[in-house]
């Protein structure tokens, strides 16, 4: 079932000609300079292009891949409000998703 969406997604993407032209960018950069300086030079509107991608390709991983991890860390770091200072590391790519949680839940 999922591979059927999958294949479709994937269909319906590649005649988009927004998605297309930023797919080719990126993937231009990323064969250009590599996957490591690709990485370093990223930022929110990159992250946020390739997570809006996912969601598009495989609506059914990223919910388990990104969504059900990003809540996970959330909780983690939410049980530990109670203290004075509360200091988390975490990677850039997971950032989006627990200031959507934390702002859901706490209303800042």
């Amino acid at each position: 079932m999922y591979l059927v969406l999958l294949i479709y997604r994937l269909m319906t993407t590649e005649s988009n000609t927004f998605w297309n032209k930023d797919f080719e960018a990126y993937f231009g950069q990323i064969e250009v300079h590599g996957i490591k300086n690709f990485a370093e030079s990223i930022d929110d509107i990159v992250i946020s292009w390739f997570m809006k991608m996912f969601k598009k390709l495989a609506p059914c991983q990223k919910r388990i891949l990104i969504d059900q991890e990003d809540e996970r860390l959330f909780n983690l770091t939410y049980q530990k409000r109670d203290r004075k200072t509360l200091f988390a590391v975490v990677n850039h790519w997971r950032v989006p998703g627990i200031e959507t949680h934390w702002r859901y839940t706490t209303g800042i």
